[in-house]
């Protein structure tokens, strides 16, 4: 019998609410996840190749914009797909125009985290090269519609 490959991810939530609440349920689902509290440790985390990084991107003092923009520039970061959990209504605009590779909106029930990661980590349906994916303008218009 084949075991199952974990798949590695990073988070990056600097005070760790928004991880404290998600790590238990992706971890049951086989994720196998790593913490970056700030910009810099999200840098040196993705020296350790995660299949696929979260980021609260409604962290205070635009922390989620400064660890995306500096895992962009790394040579290490800059191919790992980027999943955004973004509040709409305060950062939908903003989350949108950085490029992530999937939006995910508030509520971030962990089925919805656990989706998003798999279809990045594979390359599920819908998403296209890097760069603006046309499913983050679907996310964003249904999550301002709910």
């Amino acid at each position: 019998m084949r075991e199952r490959v974990p798949t590695r991810v990073m988070f990056v939530d600097k005070e760790g609410t928004v991880y404290g609440s998600l790590a238990g349920p992706l971890a049951r689902a086989g994720i196998e996840l790593s913490r970056a509290e700030s910009p810099a440790e999200a840098v040196l985390l993705a020296q350790k190749r995660p299949q696929a990084v979260v980021i609260n991107f409604t962290m205070p003092e635009r922390v989620g914009d400064e660890a995306f923009l500096r895992l962009r520039s790394d040579a290490a970061g800059r191919s790992i797909p980027v999943v955004f959990l973004i509040n709409p209504r305060r950062w939908g605009r903003r989350a949108h125009d950085a490029a992530a590779d999937a939006l995910v909106p508030c509520p971030w029930a962990p089925r919805r985290v656990l989706s998003a990661i798999q279809r990045v980590v594979t390359g599920g349906p819908g998403l296209a090269p890097r760069g603006v994916r046309p499913q983050n303008r679907e996310d964003l218009a249904r999550a301002r519609r709910a």
